[in-house]
């Protein structure tokens, strides 16, 4: 006996991040994302280093056209003006994504500032105490490679210092 299975389950199970943008499409377009594929691209247009910072808030096009449109980007007021610097190169890798001279402008919103402490204590060196290292040495000492036995000793730091930092 055959069974009728509808096109959908017979598919199978299907990844959610398939869909999330033709999900997102209607809001996008609202804000001028008529190709969505720039949110979602956008580390690769601008470089992380802009990316970790950054977001695309919405691009309008002239009215009845799709060429020298104007982007805004939200941006922490101190990599501002670095951006703005960049604006040209920015420019250029944005029109390269899109395959034609799409946009004209970029203006900047500052969006909540970027935390200086935060990124400070991200990068502090932080010390093990003697009694974890003399800890995680004693673990190790009856391992008899010595390759073996700097990369456990290794990763035991790594650990302990985690665990230090709270992650």
């Amino acid at each position: 006996m055959k069974t009728d299975k509808s096109s959908r389950t017979s598919r199978g199970l299907l990844a959610v991040g398939k869909f999330a943008l033709q999900t997102a499409a209607p809001a996008l377009k609202r804000r001028g994302f008529h190709r969505s594929e720039i949110v979602s691209h956008w580390e690769e247009i601008v470089t992380t280093e802009f990316s970790n910072h950054t977001s695309p808030a919405k691009l309008v096009f002239p009215r009845g056209k799709r060429t020298g449109g104007t982007l805004t980007i939200l941006t922490p007021a101190p990599l501002a003006l670095e951006i703005q610097h960049s604006e040209p190169l920015l420019l250029e890798r944005i029109n390269t994504f899109f395959g034609y001279r799409a946009v004209d402008k970029i203006i900047l919103l500052h969006n909540k500032p970027i935390s200086i402490r935060k990124i400070i204590k991200e990068h502090e060196k932080i010390t093990i105490s003697k009694t974890a290292v003399h800890s995680i040495e004693s673990q190790t000492k009856d391992i008899h490679s010595e390759s073996l036995k700097k990369a456990l000793q290794s990763l035991g730091k790594a650990v302990k210092t985690a665990e230090l930092r709270g992650i």
